[in-house]
């Protein structure tokens, strides 16, 4: 049984390093995005393929875990939780990679700062930020309480969410269409990532 605990307890570890990978990712394709940043954008790009490493090795990880210890009950649930917080993560990376390509293939020109107030991006890229350090520090502390306050966030967010959709929506039938047809799109995908964090909350029930 001390055999696997040990096993647990790295394989914890490693999802928790790859969490840090895709919240510098988040941090860095929010930043290009908002700035324009087409250097910052191609690290962004760059960096994807450590994540997918990372996502490949945490499942190889599980499913021997699986195969070698046969785990059950609480065992097999971590292990099993783990491997879909992977996925879930290696998800939000490449959403940020798409976040990164958009921005490297925008015309050279520079968009005004008051599209990004309007669509509410900014606002929505802090929120996204705070509900992924408070469910890494779920599962850092196992604490079911703050798995549970990611669940009320992410509703108390929701409806400001449909009202920045709906508002870009306006904004889609005035000047620069295809612009802030784009940046409406982004928007949608910063929106859709809260979703993701969700599964933390099974593991710490």
């Amino acid at each position: 049984m001390i055999y696997i605990e040990k096993e647990l307890d790295d394989l914890k570890k490693e999802v928790l390093e790859m969490w840090d990978l895709v919240n510098s990712q988040l941090n860095r394709a929010g930043e290009a995005l908002l700035s324009m940043d087409k250097e910052l954008a191609h690290e962004v790009t760059y960096r994807e393929k450590r994540v997918n490493a990372f996502a490949l090795k945490i499942d190889s990880d599980c499913e021997d875990i699986i195969g070698l210890y046969n785990p059950v009950a609480l065992d097999l649930r971590f292990t099993l939780a783990m491997m879909k917080t992977s996925n879930n993560l290696e998800r939000i990376a490449d959403f940020c990679d798409g976040i990164a390509r958009f921005v490297i293939d925008y015309p050279e020109v520079n968009i005004e700062s008051e599209l990004f107030e309007k669509t509410g991006i900014k606002e929505m890229l802090d929120i996204v930020k705070a509900m992924m350090l408070q469910a890494e520090n779920a599962l850092i502390e196992e604490k079911s309480s703050e798995a549970i306050a990611v669940f009320n966030k992410d509703n108390r967010h929701w409806r400001p969410l449909q009202q920045y959709s709906r508002r870009n929506r306006i904004l889609l039938g005035r000047k620069n269409i295809e612009a802030r047809r784009k940046t409406f799109l982004i928007t949608l995908r910063e929106g859709e990532r809260s979703d993701k964090i969700k599964c933390f909350y099974h593991l710490l029930q």
